[in-house]
C-alpha cells in the first residue's frame, strides 16, 4: 500500500504503464483513486525534475509525464525499486515529497514528520587553544 492511498503499488504501476487498461477494467472507486495518485504525480513533476534534472529525460514532444515514468523505469525497473531509489538517494517519493524526520526545538528526540522541514544537526567541536 502506498501512504494515504487505498490502492497497492502494483495497481500504481500498471496505471502508469497503461492508463486505458485501468479505464476499462477498473471499478469506478479505484479509478477514481488512480485518477488522484496520476493528479499527484503530475503535480509533484516538478520537484522531481529539480533534484533527479536530466535523468528523467523529458523534452517537449510527449506528455512530461509519460516521458518521465517511461525514463524512470529504464533507469530503475518497478514500482518498488523507483521508490525506494526515491526514498534513499533523493529524499523524496513518486507522489509527494516527505521530510525523513524532525528534531523538535527543544527536545533531542526525532519524530516522523509529513512536511516541508528539514532536520539539522550541528556537531561543535572543542579545539584546545595552541599558546
Amino acid at each position: 500500500m502506498l501512504p494515504y492511498r487505498k490502492i497497492t503499488t502494483a495497481e500504481l504501476e500498471q496505471c502508469l504503464d497503461d492508463p486505458g487498461s485501468v479505464a476499462r477494467t477498473a471499478p469506478p472507486n479505484l479509478r477514481r483513486i488512480l485518477r488522484d495518485a496520476v493528479r499527484s504525480f503530475r503535480r509533484h513533476l516538478p520537484q522531481l525534475r529539480v533534484r533527479l534534472g536530466a535523468l528523467l529525460g523529458i523534452g517537449s514532444v510527449e506528455s512530461p509525464l509519460d516521458q518521465a515514468w517511461r525514463n524512470l523505469r529504464l533507469l530503475y525497473g518497478g514500482i518498488e525499486e523507483i521508490l525506494g531509489v526515491l526514498a534513499s538517494t533523493f529524499r523524496t517519493s513518486l507522489l509527494r515529497s516527505y521530510a525523513i524526520s524532525s528534531a523538535g526545538p527543544s527536545r533531542n528526540t526525532r519524530k516522523p514528520c509529513f512536511g516541508p522541514k528539514v532536520s539539522v544537526a550541528i556537531i561543535v567541536i572543542n579545539f584546545p587553544q595552541i599558546a
